[in-house]
This record gives structure tokens, C-alpha cells and sequence, in this order.
């Protein structure tokens, strides 16, 4: 049950749509928490 790192994920998102890159980093992170 990693809380922060559901939160920090969240701003990540909004720097990974103008990035591009950490998108598939995060859904990386994603896909292994379900």
C-alpha cells in the first residue's frame, strides 16, 4: 500500500502529458500495482 507514491504519480502525470515520456514510466508503475 504505497499512498505516496499513488500522490507523487499523480503529479507525475500532469508532467509526464507534456513530457511524454514519464506517461509510460507511470503506467509502467501502474500495470505492477494491479
Amino acid at each position: 500500500m504505497d499512498v505516496t507514491g499513488y500522490v507523487t504519480e499523480d503529479v507525475v502525470d500532469l508532467t509526464g502529458l507534456k513530457e511524454g515520456t514519464i506517461i509510460i514510466g507511470r503506467t509502467s508503475i501502474s500495470s505492477r500495482s494491479n
